[in-house]
């Protein structure tokens, strides 16, 4: 009786748990031929649900037919068309201790979706799904391959380095409701100059020890290189403003031996330096003693700014 109450409960659950589309219209056919023996349950499911799924049903059935009686059915996670997926990309460039958002200055978000014969789309779980965030090295995948699995997802989460703080802070953990889910603030505490290819990217899993079921594919972002917070006061912004410092044009470093030669001249700011370089530009160029290419960089940086009203002649 035992064994009975085995076979039964090893072919409801696995199939409850990989086709629950089906599973109701089975239910009733499955339960009448669980009242006969054990060696006839398998091949008459089979038969049962041979029309409607042939190759799916065939894989799960042998497979069960082959499972040790005391073999827990928990751990066995079969391919699946569900897996994670961001729904906007990270804003870059990014440092260490600042908030992690997206494009739209935004935390960071995650859906689950189904993707079938091409398509994708939100998919919904009748109940909660508890996820997390995790730091990977910038180098998975593999030539940027889409096709990995959860080992290898695994074996490349980064840990902090010895003597230093945890790598990633804040709300890294969130629940995933009715398809989507908003994690709240993060922050990576370290920068990337010490992994091998110099970046890191996020990756989002299903807590382990959480869920049981098929495969959830892991949702990883676009590399990206955390540069150190104190190096955020040292750069060079795109396009530059006109009350920006001399020394926030490139090739202009900040209390290096131009940028004093220019505060001694009195070019405190980009609009002197523009100002100068329309009213004589000869002396400007002597001042900073530049080489051509290293000019044409320089005053190209500082004219993509707005020049606003004023006119030099």
């Amino acid at each position: 009786m035992a064994m009975e109450d085995s076979v039964r409960k090893v072919a409801l659950e696995e199939l409850k748990r990989l086709f629950p589309e089906v599973f109701n219209d089975l239910f009733q056919r499955l339960e009448r031929k669980m009242n006969e023996k054990p060696k006839h349950v398998i091949p008459q499911i089979l038969n049962q649900t041979n029309n409607i799924m042939p190759q799916q049903a065939n894989g799960v059935i042998a497979h069960n037919s082959q499972l040790p009686r005391s073999m827990p059915t928990e751990g066995v996670q079969p391919a699946s068309d569900l897996q994670l997926a961001s729904t906007e990309k990270l804003l870059l460039p990014s440092f260490s201790e600042d908030a992690i958002t997206d494009k739209d200055h935004n935390h960071l978000q995650v859906s689950l979706m189904q993707i079938k014969h091409g398509q994708s789309c939100v998919f919904s779980l009748h109940s909660p799904l508890a996820l997390e965030i995790v730091v990977l090295d910038g180098g998975f995948p593999r030539e940027n391959s889409q096709d990995w699995n959860t080992d290898e997802f695994n074996s490349s989460i980064l840990e902090k380095r010895e003597n230093k703080r945890s790598l990633l802070l804040g709300d890294s953990k969130a629940q995933l409701r009715q398809g989507i889910v908003s994690f709240g603030t993060l922050k990576v505490t370290d920068n990337s100059s010490w992994v091998r290819t110099g970046k890191f990217r996020l990756g989002v899993r299903v807590s382990p020890g959480s869920y049981k079921g098929p495969r959830i594919k892991e949702s990883i972002t676009e590399s990206f290189r955390v540069l150190d917070h104190r190096s955020k006061f040292d750069q060079k912004p795109h396009p530059p403003s006109l009350d920006h410092e001399v020394w926030r044009l490139l090739n202009i470093s900040r209390h290096g031996a131009i940028h004093r030669r220019l505060d001694a001249a009195g070019i405190k700011t980009v609009h002197d330096f523009l100002k100068l370089s329309v009213v004589d530009q000869q002396r400007l160029r002597e001042i900073i003693k530049m080489s051509d290419k290293k000019w044409g960089e320089t005053i190209g940086h500082a004219k993509n700014c707005k020049l606003g009203d004023d006119l030099y002649l």
